[in-house]
C-alpha cells in the first residue's frame, strides 16, 4: 500500500503537466489527494482518462461567454441555478450532468413537481462523461464515462446502467466482472510491462484494485480470479499515454509469469442508447492509432452489443461515411445512425439484427462549410427525429457552431428549431413527454472529441405550431456547469402495440 500512495503522488504531478495539453474542457490541475485510498485510485484512473482523449482539429479562438442563440434573450450565468420562468413547469422528472463544488462530474435528477434534486452517481472524476440518456422504460440511465475505466479491456470510455434512485450501477462493456462478484479460487499473478518508461498500472478482470509496477516494469497482482480472461497496463508520460492487454488462462496454485506490451493505441465508447426491449445497446465506439507524423487518428465504429453476453456486432457504413451518434425508435426494432462524410451528412438505418435498410435523409455540404450530425433523439410518440447539426467553416475563420432540428421519422427537409451564432453550440436535445418542448444544452462551440462540454447551460423550447411564430428559448438551468440533459420518459405503449411509421426517402 505504501508503495501505491507514492506511485500515486508522482503519478499526479506527471499527469498534471499532460492535463493541461489534453483534458477535455482544458480545465485546470485538480484539487491535491485524498488519504482515502479508494477515491485516489478512482482520481489516478480520472487523470488517465483525460490523457486518452482525441486530439482535435484546431479551433477558432473563443471566450468562456458565447453568444446565445440568435432567437434568445441572453441571461447572465448565475452561481446558482434559475428556473425558466415563462414555461410552466410540467413535472418532467430530468437527468442531467452538473459540475459539482468540488469540480467532480457527476449526474444529478430533477423533480420539477417537488422542485428537488437527487445526485445519482458519487465520481471524484473530473470530465469524465461523454453522453447521458434513459432506457426507454424510464427505469435506468444509460451513460458513457471514463469512470474506473482501469477496470474494463482496453477500454478509455465505457457504457454504464444505473437505476434511478442511484442504486444499481454496473458498466455493460469492456468485458468487466465486478471484483465483488468474482468467484475464487484467486492466484497471484506475476510479470512484466515492457516499452513503459517508469512506473505503470496493471489491473485484472475481477481484481478490487491496481497494482503499480516498480521503475523496471515488474508487477505482482494478487487476488486475481482463477476464471480472469484478461489483464492490461496503462503507462502514462510523453505525449501519449500507452496501453496494452494480453489473454489470460489462469489455473490454481502457480501461474508462469506475463508479458504486456504498451503501445500508443486506444479504444471506447463515445455514445451509447438502450433497445425499447432492453437487450441490446446500439452506440458509437472509436479506436485510435498514431499516424506516421505522430498524430491520432480516430477510426468511429457502429456498434450493436448484446447486453447480457456483452456480443458485438460492428455495422457496415456506407462508403466514406463516418457514424456520430445511434437511437433506437421507440415503435420497433429499428435503430438509426447519424452519418458525416466529405461532401455531406445523412441518416442511416437498421433492423436490430444489423442488416442496413437505407438512408432516411441527406444534406449536402454547403461550399464552405462541413456539416455533421449529433445527439439523435427520437420523441415520445416515434413520429420525430430531434438532433444537432454542427457547422466547421473551415475556408475562413476556422469556427464553429452548432444548431437544433427536428426531421420527420419518415423523412422529408428537417426544420431549425434553434439556430446558433457562430461559436455557440445548441447541442443533445431530450424531448418532453408532450412532445412538444425539447430540453438541450448550449455552451462554447468546438471541434471536440466525442465527449460532450460539460461546462455549459440548459435551455428548453416549445416548438412552434403551424402558421404560428416560434417561441424564443428559454434558460433552464444557467450556470455555466450543467450539461447532458436528458427527460424521463413515461411509456404508454409498448413496441409491439405500435407500428413502424413508413420511410420515405427524399
Amino acid at each position: 500500500m505504501t508503495r501505491f500512495r507514492r506511485f500515486l503522488a508522482v503519478l499526479l504531478g506527471t499527469l498534471a503537466a499532460l492535463l493541461a495539453l489534453h483534458a477535455c474542457g482544458g480545465r485546470g490541475p485538480s484539487p491535491a489527494p485524498t488519504r482515502d485510498y479508494r477515491a485516489q485510485e478512482t482520481q489516478v484512473a480520472a487523470k488517465l482518462a483525460a490523457t486518452l482523449t482525441a486530439k482535435a482539429p484546431p479551433t477558432a479562438t473563443m471566450t468562456r461567454s458565447p453568444v446565445r442563440p440568435t432567437s434568445t434573450s441572453v441571461p447572465r450565468a448565475t452561481a446558482t441555478p434559475t428556473l425558466a420562468p415563462s414555461l410552466p413547469l410540467s413535472g418532467e422528472q430530468l437527468a442531467y450532468v452538473r459540475i459539482l463544488q468540488d469540480t467532480s462530474t457527476n449526474i444529478v435528477l430533477s423533480d420539477e413537481a417537488q422542485q428537488a434534486e437527487q445526485l445519482l452517481t458519487h465520481f471524484v472524476e473530473q470530465q469524465n462523461m461523454c453522453d447521458v440518456t434513459w432506457a426507454p422504460d424510464g427505469e435506468s440511465l444509460v451513460f458513457v464515462s471514463a469512470h474506473d475505466f482501469v477496470h474494463s479491456r482496453g477500454n478509455e470510455r465505457n457504457v454504464f446502467v444505473i437505476r434511478a434512485d442511484g442504486a444499481g450501477l454496473r458498466m455493460v462493456t469492456g468485458d468487466y466482472v465486478d471484483p465483488q462478484a468474482a468467484a475464487g479460487p484467486y492466484v497471484t499473478l506475476a510479470g512484466q510491462v515492457v516499452g513503459c518508461q517508469g512506473a505503470a498500472l496493471v489491473a485484472a478482470q475481477g481484481v478490487p484494485a491496481p497494482v503499480a509496477t516498480d521503475n523496471t516494469g515488474a508487477f505482482e497482482l494478487i487476488g486475481v480470479p482463477v476464471a480472469a480472461r484478461w489483464v492490461r497496463a496503462i503507462c502514462p508520460g510523453g505525449t501519449h499515454v500507452l496501453q496494452g492487454d494480453v489473454d489470460l488462462a489462469l489455473s490454481e496454485g502457480s501461474n508462469p509469469p506475463v508479458s504486456l506490451e504498451v503501445q500508443a493505441t486506444g479504444q471506447g465508447w463515445t455514445q451509447a442508447a438502450m433497445s425499447p426491449d432492453g437487450k441490446m445497446i446500439a452506440g458509437v465506439a472509436y479506436r485510435w492509432v498514431l499516424d506516421a507524423e505522430g498524430n491520432q487518428e480516430h477510426t468511429n465504429i457502429a456498434v450493436l452489443q448484446d447486453v447480457a453476453s456483452g456480443e458485438r456486432r460492428e455495422l457496415t457504413l456506407p462508403e466514406e461515411m463516418s457514424v456520430t451518434s445511434m437511437a433506437w425508435s421507440p415503435k420497433g426494432g429499428i435503430v438509426v445512425a447519424a452519418l458525416s462524410g466529405a461532401k455531406g451528412v445523412a441518416l442511416w438505418r437498421w433492423d436490430a439484427q444489423g442488416n442496413s435498410l437505407g438512408e432516411l435523409l441527406s444534406i449536402a455540404n454547403p461550399d464552405d462549410v462541413i456539416y455533421s450530425l449529433h445527439n439523435l433523439a427520437y420523441s415520445p410518440s416515434g413520429d420525430r427525429i430531434a438532433l444537432s447539426r454542427k457547422s466547421w467553416d473551415w475556408w475562413g475563420e476556422e469556427r464553429y457552431k452548432a444548431d437544433l432540428l427536428v426531421v420527420a421519422a419518415a423523412g422529408g427537409d428537417p426544420q431549425v428549431v434553434v439556430e446558433s451564432e457562430w461559436g455557440v453550440a445548441a447541442s443533445h436535445p431530450s424531448w418532453a413527454e408532450d412532445g412538444q418542448v425539447l430540453y438541450y444544452q448550449v455552451s462554447v462551440a468546438k471541434a471536440g472529441d466525442g465527449c460532450a462540454n460539460t461546462e455549459g447551460d440548459l435551455w428548453r423550447v416549445r416548438l412552434p405550431a403551424e402558421g404560428v411564430e416560434a417561441p424564443a428559448p428559454e434558460p433552464w438551468r444557467a450556470d455555466g456547469r450543467s450539461s447532458l440533459p436528458a427527460v424521463r420518459p413515461r411509456p404508454t405503449a409498448t413496441p409491439a402495440e405500435t407500428e413502424e411509421p413508413e420511410v420515405v426517402t427524399p
